[in-house]
């Protein structure tokens, strides 16, 4: 990625929207990019003026950082503009406007994070995190968190967890949760790599700190490394919570079948549950140098 791109954040009417866009509006700053915000028309009765004038008051954007599309598929509309804008991350929020009590992603994050061919951050209507500038312990520690299993496609989202926290100016933390009972059945897209739950504990913690030194070296940067057993997607929010994790950074593999609706168990768990934005890399995405 590169400096002074465009991050692409799409909105809808809900009051999700406001997080949504505060959260775009940090990264926007936090790594020097442009903010474009992107609202679908989903009723075409509206008047495009007007919507996008709300857009602005609720966002705070000025008047060419906004962008009202006509009517369309908003996953789709939200990719081609960021294809367009050669956006480095399209960010959007976990639930829509006709999922706001859902407990799983709204359909546009979901669809967005199997298919886009970028980086996508997904965030929770209760995302919690200081703006650029704050002091105190948990500014100047602030980390961003990066779950590795040993494949391939963790250590581009190494690579990219790497390059974000050098230009938001963070730490960088990488874990690997280790199997247990409890995880190898929550888990089983496990990735081969993965220490299986039935090796000697010396040798799990062997494998997986060979999977965290390929990742550290696929990050390029300094980094605390983490191994803890459980369920992925609890490690992950365990060890973000403690580090004062502004942002997860996941891989997202599809699994094929009904498995691959959700992108890969460990990004949707993380995607639906977490209380701080999540970047989802796409089996699809290309992360740049």
């Amino acid at each position: 990625m590169a400096q002074g791109r465009t991050i692409v954040c799409g909105v809808d009417d809900s009051e999700t929207a406001v997080a949504v866009t505060d959260a775009a509006r940090w990264l926007a700053e936090g790594l020097g990019a442009r903010l474009l915000i992107v609202h679908v028309v989903e009723e075409p009765s509206v008047d495009p003026a007007e919507l996008r004038a709300s857009v602005r008051e609720r966002s705070g954007a000025n008047e060419e950082d906004v962008r009202v599309l006509p009517q369309g598929p908003p996953a789709d509309r939200l990719l081609e503009t960021a294809r367009g804008e050669d956006a480095e991350l399209l960010v959007v929020g976990s639930r829509g406007r006709r999922s706001l009590h859902s407990t799983v992603l709204g359909s546009v994050s979901r669809t967005l994070a199997t298919r886009a061919d970028r980086p996508v951050v997904i965030v929770p209507p209760e995302v919690r995190f200081s703006a650029p500038g704050t002091t105190g312990a948990e500014s100047t520690s602030a980390s961003v968190v990066c779950g590795v299993d040993g494949s391939d496609h963790a250590r581009a989202a190494a690579a990219l967890g790497g390059r974000l926290a050098a230009r938001l100016g963070h730490r960088l933390v990488l874990v690997h949760a280790l199997q247990d009972v409890k995880a190898a059945f929550a888990y089983l897209g496990a990735h081969g790599g993965t220490p299986p739950v039935t090796a000697q504990p010396d040798a799990q913690r062997n494998q997986a700190s060979g999977i965290l030194d390929d990742a550290l070296r696929s990050a390029g940067v300094e980094a605390t490394l983490v191994i803890e057993s459980g369920p992925p997607w609890d490690v992950l929010e365990s060890v973000a919570e403690r580090e004062h994790g502004r942002l997860l950074v996941v891989g997202a593999r599809g699994l094929g079948g009904i498995r691959s609706t959700l992108f890969g168990s460990v990004a949707a768990h993380v995607a639906a549950s977490a209380t701080r934005p999540v970047v989802v890399l796409p089996g699809s995405a290309r992360v740049e140098p």
